[in-house]
């Protein structure tokens, strides 16, 4: 190190130095502590006369030595905090230590809260007790306003909520009675269409047969769509009615009940060893049921269909895992996935009424858990969905 960069150093040193407060080395460097300690500090008798104290109560209070050692602490309070300091100087009888939240008063009339810690000593014969004064006025201010905005922010939430309940309410009612309402002119539609294809179809050209197919078709299609709008106005409705649920159970039962019908179709399909989960059995049925519906429609494509479910334990829940591999979708609509009503598949290709991912999302957060899925064109399908243990 050169001579230039051995003085800067020097000169740093002392920089740092020079907001030290100096102590007599010759003298009481306990007493000069104590004279010079940043943290307010009043010594006072059992009769509360104060006795000595540092430069920086001499400081926080504002009074000159001289007029400062004539007074008592119970000077120093304000009146509402008289009762208090009587009580805290009874309980030092029996106690070697304490720490109080108070209030003080400056000469100047200004007041500041203060937490307080008086410790007993004995000076020589006489008992006498050690205050440390830390004025808290800006963090207890701090905390009050972090009060009231938790206060407002709860109304405000609670307003939210109760209005978003209302609103949730009358969509329930609006969708259960539009699907009720829907049902008389739907079985109107229905039943002439019939009776035309039954006794007049032999009187229509090929045309005229084939906008009967269609009508009738479409009539079924809407009868389904609106028993879906029902199952999910009933989700809303409902309460979630948890028990001990064995999940292998579900998930076999769904499986035969879907493929009872299948077919030609060669289907592989592979059930790992599940845990049982604490939900409700009614709605993680029509999950189950609903996930593996799709895995087997979109696995039609291929000529051998392979669904697989297994589980794993993350984060304090038991994730189920329904693979296949069907067409897949581009996961650049996942947004729309879960959607009531949305679909990212042409219905000419693939049947359906967009409810049934909806419905999956709605007994999942009933459920606290969390429902999603990946997916490339062509290569598949996964849809994890997670429920607490």
């Amino acid at each position: 190190m050169n001579k230039a960069e051995d003085k800067h150093d020097n000169a740093d040193s002392i920089n740092l130095l020079k907001d030290f407060q100096q102590i007599d080395e010759g003298g009481d460097i306990f007493k000069q502590m104590f004279k010079y300690s940043i943290i307010p500090t009043i010594i006072h008798d059992m009769e509360m006369a104060i006795i000595n104290a540092n430069d920086s109560a001499i400081r926080e209070f504002g009074y000159s030595r001289e007029d400062f050692l004539k007074k008592k602490i119970f000077d120093l309070h304000t009146e509402s905090e008289l009762d208090h300091s009587t009580e805290v100087l009874n309980q030092m009888q029996v106690e070697n230590k304490l720490s109080v939240e108070t209030s003080f008063k400056r000469k100047d009339g200004s007041v500041f809260i203060a937490e307080a810690t008086p410790c007993k000593f004995m000076l020589g014969n006489k008992p006498v007790i050690h205050v440390f004064i830390q004025d808290i006025t800006d963090r207890k201010m701090a905390m009050k306003k972090i009060q009231q905005f938790n206060t407002e922010l709860e109304k405000q939430v609670s307003k939210r909520t109760k209005e978003l309940k209302l609103k949730n309410n009358e969509l329930e009612s609006f969708s259960y009675t539009v699907s009720h309402d829907l049902r008389a002119p739907l079985r109107a539609i229905s039943n002439y269409s019939k009776i035309l294809n039954e006794d007049y179809r032999s009187n229509l050209d090929l045309d005229g047969g084939e906008i009967i197919d269609l009508i009738m078709k479409n009539t079924t299609k809407m009868s389904h769509l609106i028993d879906e709008i029902l199952l999910v106005s009933r989700l809303d409705r409902e309460t979630a009615k948890k028990q001990d649920i064995n999940m292998q159970q579900v998930f076999e039962n769904a499986y035969s009940d879907l493929t009872e019908d299948k077919g030609e179709r060669k289907i592989e399909f592979k059930l790992g060893k599940l845990n049982n989960c604490q939900a409700d059995k009614t709605m993680i049925t029509q999950l189950v049921t609903n996930l593996l519906s799709n895995a087997i429609k979109y696995t039609l494509p291929r000529d051998l269909s392979k669904i697989e479910v297994s589980n794993y334990e993350s984060e304090g829940s038991c994730v189920y895992v329904v693979k296949d591999n069907g067409v897949g979708f581009d996961m650049q609509y996942y947004d729309r996935l879960f959607n009531i009503f949305e679909r990212l598949h042409k219905t000419s290709d693939f049947d359906g009424t967009g409810v049934g991912l909806s419905i999956v999302r709605k007994v999942i957060e009933y459920h606290n858990g969390t429902v999603w899925a990946e997916s490339k064109l062509n290569e598949g399908s996964t849809f994890y969905f997670s429920i607490p243990i």
